[in-house]
């Protein structure tokens, strides 16, 4: 159902790609912002704790390459994950493009800080997750529509998103609240959070992970403090269902992380 849904868009993105083609002159576009903050955040698998519950300072950068059709984005604070891609449309109001992201962490021993519930276990390699993504903006409400698969076959799964935000402009304050729902397929759930029977032990009893829903609240707000330098912050609380919450090695049904620190703009 999902692939269906993926090679429909990229039929109507090349529909509309027909219908916009573009004369001008293809240049080389690019934004980059360092930022130091620390954060306070609690993971979901368990014995996969690192910085879980403390609060730790880190370094990250957000912006973008641009070069004709083609992009490089990322902005964790908002959400976004390193992103590679390809503008089939773009107009005031839509764009439609072709991404490839890494959703999914590593899953393994050697990742393990406590405990011994991922002792043996196999190790679930992150992979490249490909698709097409549709953003629309209505007035002052930012639409998001994702559908991504596995590029690598380590999963073979499929990833469905849908996200809204809504700006809000204060006289010094850039406020985003956004909320986000998706759904993670079968053979990606089972991939990641389930148990074959080479890694059932007494803790750790078989288990076919099915599709799982999730849900997503995230806040980002931005406070200009002169031309180069702003306070970022940011916080963010996903509810899993049961697919994922039910596994042996899932310690919860959600997790959350808050940010707060400087952003340097060049």
């Amino acid at each position: 159902m999902l692939r269906h849904i993926f090679f429909a868009l990229i039929i109507m993105g090349c529909s509309v790609v027909q219908a916009q083609e573009q004369q001008t002159k293809p240049r080389l576009e690019w934004e980059a912002d360092l930022g130091i903050l620390v954060e306070h955040n609690r993971g979901l698998i368990k014995g996969i704790n690192r910085h879980d519950g403390d609060i730790e300072p880190s370094a990250f950068v957000t912006g973008g390459v641009y070069y004709d059709k083609f992009f490089m984005e990322v902005a964790p604070l908002a959400g976004r994950p390193l992103t590679f891609g390809y503008s089939l449309a773009s107009d005031e109001d839509l764009q439609i493009n072709v991404i490839a992201e890494s959703l999914f962490v590593e899953v393994s021993e050697a990742e393990q800080q406590s405990g011994n519930i991922l002792d043996g276990i196999k190790t679930r390699r992150s992979s490249v997750e490909v698709g097409i993504e549709l953003m629309k903006s209505n007035r002052s409400i930012e639409w998001q529509v994702r559908v991504l698969h596995d590029a690598l076959n380590r999963h073979n799964g499929s990833i469905i998103e849908a996200k809204v935000a809504y700006p809000i402009f204060t006289r010094t304050t850039l406020i985003v609240p956004a909320l986000g729902v998706a759904y993670i397929d079968d053979n990606a759930s089972d991939f990641y959070f389930g148990i074959d029977e080479s890694e059932v032990t007494v803790n750790r009893p078989l288990y076919k992970a099915s599709g799982t829903w999730l849900g997503t609240a995230r806040s980002y707000f931005e406070h200009p403090l002169n031309n180069n330098w702003s306070i970022v912050g940011s916080a963010a609380i996903t509810y899993f269902s049961k697919g994922i919450a039910d596994s042996p090695i899932v310690d919860r049904n959600d997790s959350y992380k808050v940010s707060l620190g400087v952003l340097w703009s060049f």
